[in-house]
């Protein structure tokens, strides 16, 4: 039997105080998906506040070895999100599925 692999989600509520426009929104956002992509190599998805000029909310999904190591990772995805300082975090929920 194949045992599954530790799942883990970090829901992540963000304000963009700076976007005067749902266009200036995309940028911060899309510069924020775009990093966490590529440095972590975890997938993320707009999940909620699609059509609010200054909120939105994503989903990161990590897959790892540990459900230890899968936490580690999403809280220090957490982190660099917070110090890149392009959006304020209202909200945020760790899973372990």
């Amino acid at each position: 039997m194949i045992k599954s692999p530790p799942i883990g989600l970090l829901t992540i509520e963000l304000h963009f105080p700076q976007a005067g426009s749902l266009k200036e929104r995309r940028k911060y956002l899309s510069s924020i998906v775009n990093r966490v992509r590529s440095r972590y190599n975890v997938s993320v998805a707009e999940v909620g506040d699609s059509d609010k000029w200054q909120l939105a909310t994503i989903t990161i999904c990590a897959v790892t070895g540990s459900p230890g190591e899968t936490e580690r990772q999403l809280q220090s995805i957490f982190t660099t999100i917070d110090e890149w300082q392009l959006a304020e975090i209202i909200n945020h929920r760790l899973e372990l599925v």
